[in-house]
């Protein structure tokens, strides 16, 4: 036991024996009801057996049926020995600052060097004010604060160790700081409370009965359709030269055939020729027709001159192609 010490003098002066040893308030409240006598003895007996979390929770059954300064320090000393540090502090505070059965001198120096000890291992932040429907959330649990908040800054403690402060509105809006405690710390809680603002709402102001739009600037780099439709003519104009040349070598395969030669050897060329030499030539001519185009419609938009100013004339004709322009 970390605080055997201490253990007689809580027996002591915890115990209903020598309780009118010390001042007692003069309204009603200050007599124990019927019953308490006994949970404090229940909770002095498992305190003396190291069994700190039942003497905690008898010593907060005997706060609830009456509170005082004993029963918070007993509260306190349970918390010590259980390493919540955080609720060692709280109560153990409120143990020096209460008027009800207070606590005696021996009693205080006791509280006042166990008080410092857990606060070695506890830091105390302020939490920024928030709107008022904020809660306050601590490792996923929901803790509250005897200083005002959220209307007006607060304080949370924390233990070492590593957690998680939360704080959320009835609208489902939340924000959260993590937070790692190595020691005694005492400083401001580091949270974003952005967004918790009100949703701003957006306003577009209308423009003066004088105003004019003005049109957007041109891209500096210009339209890359006119080189795309030059490069497609360029690859049509290819194929057509190609299928183009096969009807042209069909036509001289039949027509410099030597005589004698079987025409079942030469049909097959002589039905190609004509296909061949009609696609071939229609595609060769749109394909060169695109590429001049696409060329001079390049060439002109990114010149100097204002595309107001310019015109291209295209004409296509069965076999033939002529371009007119003015830049």
């Amino acid at each position: 036991m970390r605080f055997g010490a201490y253990f007689f003098s809580l027996l002591l002066l915890l115990s209903s024996s020598v309780a009118t040893a010390y001042a007692q308030p003069s309204d009603a409240a200050a007599e124990p009801p019927a019953g308490y006598d006994h949970v404090i003895d229940q909770a002095v007996g498992e305190f003396a057996a190291s069994h700190w979390a039942e003497a905690r929770a008898l010593f907060l059954q005997a706060h609830d049926m009456f509170a005082n300064a004993r029963t918070l320090r007993g509260i306190g000393m349970s918390s010590y020995e259980l390493r919540d540090y955080p609720e060692a502090v709280r109560t153990l505070d409120a143990s020096l600052a209460s008027t009800i059965r207070p606590l005696t001198d021996e009693q205080r120096t006791q509280v006042t060097d166990l008080r410092e000890r857990a606060a070695a291992f506890v830091g105390r932040y302020e939490v920024p004010a928030a709107p008022a429907t904020a809660r306050l959330y601590l490792d996923g649990e929901h803790v509250t604060t005897d200083d005002g908040w959220p209307a007006s800054p607060g304080h949370v403690l924390l233990g070492v160790g590593d957690h998680q402060v939360a704080i959320r509105l009835d609208d489902g809006r939340s924000t959260s700081a993590r937070v790692v405690v190595r020691g005694r710390t005492d400083g401001m809680l580091d949270i974003d409370l952005a967004p918790l603002a009100p949703h701003a709402t957006s306003t577009t102001a209308e423009p003066p009965s004088s105003y004019t739009p003005v049109p957007p600037a041109p891209a500096n780099g210009g339209d890359a359709t006119p080189w795309i439709v030059m490069s497609v003519g360029v690859g049509v104009g290819l194929a057509g030269a190609i299928v183009l040349a096969f009807g042209y070598a069909d036509i001289g395969t039949v027509q410099n055939a030597t005589r004698g030669t079987a025409w079942s050897t030469l049909s097959a060329a002589n039905d190609r020729a004509p296909i061949e030499t009609g696609v071939g030539g229609a595609a060769l001519g749109v394909g060169l027709t695109a590429a001049v185009v696409g060329l001079i419609w390049g060439i002109a938009q990114s010149g100097p001159t204002s595309a107001r100013d310019e015109q291209l004339v295209v004409d296509l004709g069965l076999g033939s192609f002529s371009v007119r322009g003015r830049f």
